[in-house]
């Protein structure tokens, strides 16, 4: 199996990234995502990458497709909080749910330290499949996304097993 070890730590300095705003510490994260992104056969870009403060944001999809013109979509967030899983997903849920009240949200697994969950909004044209996880430092989610009008049950059922064996490990750019 290709392990892929995703980690946005890369992209910034070992100390943490200053902005344009040199007042504007990001913290490096305590952790990285690994994942088995490898398994998928589509070329995958990182098309959207923020980070501020309180986060990180990387967004890829495929050649050939934007963050503003996708049909699929995988993402990686991270979120500095001590809130716990639970009250970060109740307000996270309070969020989607402000932007489509009727949004179809499941959970599909859960365990003590993370929690995946799907969801359908017909408003935003698309299914998700989310996995979040506690770390030591905030809320680590990997995502996958698809345009409802383009779900191919094979590949859900790949990015299914791929959140599903995602873990969080030490980040190996911190000391």
């Amino acid at each position: 199996m290709h392990k892929i070890l995703l980690l946005l730590t890369i992209l910034f300095p070992l100390t943490g990234c200053v902005t344009t705003d040199s007042s504007t510490f990001v913290p490096t994260p305590n952790h990285a995502i690994r994942m088995a992104m490898g398994d998928d056969p589509i070329e995958w870009k990182i098309d959207h990458l923020d980070r501020n403060p309180t986060g990180f944001i990387a967004e890829f999809v495929p050649e050939g497709q934007t963050i503003q013109a996708w049909e699929e979509m995988v993402a990686q967030q991270i979120t500095f909080t001590d809130t716990s899983l639970s009250e970060h997903l109740a307000e996270w849920e309070k969020m989607v749910r402000a932007g489509d009240p009727d949004v179809m949200i499941s959970q599909e697994t859960s365990d003590s330290s993370s929690i995946t969950i799907s969801y359908d909004s017909k408003k935003f044209n698309e299914y998700s499949l989310r996995k979040f996880t506690k770390g030591s430092d905030g809320i680590y989610a990997f995502a996958y996304h698809v345009r409802m009008n383009r779900i191919d049950p094979k590949r859900v059922d790949l990015w299914t097993k791929i959140i599903a064996d995602s873990d969080l490990i030490r980040n190996p750019e911190r000391r």
